[in-house]
């Protein structure tokens, strides 16, 4: 396995009623001025590596956005951002912590009807934005990347991941399921996955990943 593909497999871990779900969304719809349009039908709410850093390496524009994120973020899902962060910290038996700062926490996709039909199919890819983090991250730095769905469109939402490495690959999806933690490595190639007749309803989702910053200890960011 080289340094850059892990196949650990995933972990799955209920967090929220059906309930607690509806509440983060109403929350989530009451912030509308402050969703940050990504695509068409694409939002997000919190600002992330991987959309705000960009092959410029737009660090200022990722920190201000952060820093401004952060206290929206904190504020209103002070209780949601703490159970991931006790749950990850059970899972990978080492202390966790919420980026603070110029590092973005936690934050959610939004993915409105129109952004969900085939179409608009992901590329496979590997989660390996922590590289733009600081000069203590290698590409072997342990990491894992999780997702917290808390309205799923009626269709359905989950992950495809590429299987099989250089033999006779093959897609394998793995179904979502409503206030259930998803987490994985982010090092085996993955994308969104899309479902047929998917194109009503919506895809709202927390974000995150967990990256060993030093002995023992992990940041939990977006």
């Amino acid at each position: 396995m080289s340094a850059v593909v892990d196949d650990t497999p995933v972990v799955r871990r209920t967090l929220l009623t059906s309930r607690a779900c509806a509440d983060v969304v109403g929350r989530i719809d009451a912030l509308r001025p402050r969703w940050r349009e990504r695509g068409r039908d694409f939002y997000s709410l919190g600002a992330s590596v991987y959309l705000d850093v960009g092959p410029q390496r737009n660090l200022d524009g990722y920190a201000h956005r952060a820093a401004a994120d952060n206290e929206l973020l904190a504020g209103e899902f002070p209780d949601l951002l703490e159970s991931c962060r006790l749950a990850l910290e059970d899972e990978l038996n080492a202390p966790c912590t919420l980026a603070s700062g110029a590092t973005a926490l936690p934050g959610f996709h939004l993915f409105l009807a129109r952004s969900l039909t085939g179409a608009a199919r992901d590329r496979l890819h590997l989660d390996l934005q922590f590289r733009h983090l600081g000069p203590a991250t290698r590409l072997d730095t342990p990491t894992r990347t999780f997702t917290l769905p808390v309205e799923l469109p009626p269709a359905g939402g989950g992950i495809e991941f590429s299987r099989g490495g250089s033999g006779r690959p093959y897609i394998e999806r793995e179904d979502y399921r409503l206030g259930e933690l998803f987490v994985h490595t982010g090092r085996t190639l993955h994308r969104r996955a899309c479902y047929p007749g998917g194109n009503a309803g919506r895809r709202i989702t927390l974000q995150g990943h967990a990256l060993a910053i030093e002995e023992n200890r992990w940041l939990l960011y977006w």
